[in-house]
């Protein structure tokens, strides 16, 4: 057996040097001043907007003077964030599935959102190879008993 260890080192290393000499995947481009106007398209729709970016490629594209509205989202459970923000007109922004960023959470968990979209989003925009989406759905539990209640609306 010791010549299955001497081949699988040789393949090995024919891919370590095979890989080396590859570029790295290149994320999606980003165009210019596209998170002001990712910002500007979600308060257009509600002054309670937030926006997650999502996945690893999203991370640098978020400035510090906006994160109270725009902020990274790596792995995307739609139902917690409604419930976590409560109240809030909640979107998505998410990479064109493309090179490294179609091996980020959201494209795993829902393969079909960036070109279908999704159950509870709904389509706003293009951004180049990004694309902006509302989260939409039935009242929860929450809203319902406050609306019963006579509550605001």
């Amino acid at each position: 057996m010791p010549w299955v260890t001497a081949g699988d080192l040789a393949v090995f290393a024919a891919a370590a040097w095979i890989g080396g000499r590859l570029p790295p995947p290149a994320a999606p481009a980003v165009p210019g001043g596209m998170i002001a106007q990712v910002e500007a398209d979600a308060l257009a729709r509600s002054e309670h907007a937030r926006v997650f970016v999502c996945g690893y490629t999203g991370l640098g594209l978020i400035p510090d003077d906006v994160r109270d509205r725009i902020e990274p989202n790596l792995d995307l459970y739609v139902n917690a964030l409604r419930d976590a923000y409560y109240g809030q007109n909640l979107f998505l922004l998410v990479p064109e599935p493309a090179g490294a960023a179609a091996a980020e959470n959201v494209h795993t968990r829902f393969p079909t959102l960036y070109g279908a979209g999704g159950g509870r989003m709904l389509f706003c925009r293009d951004y180049g190879p990004w694309r902006l989406f509302e989260i939409v759905g039935a009242p929860t539990a929450r809203q319902l008993e406050l609306w019963q209640n006579g509550g605001a609306r």
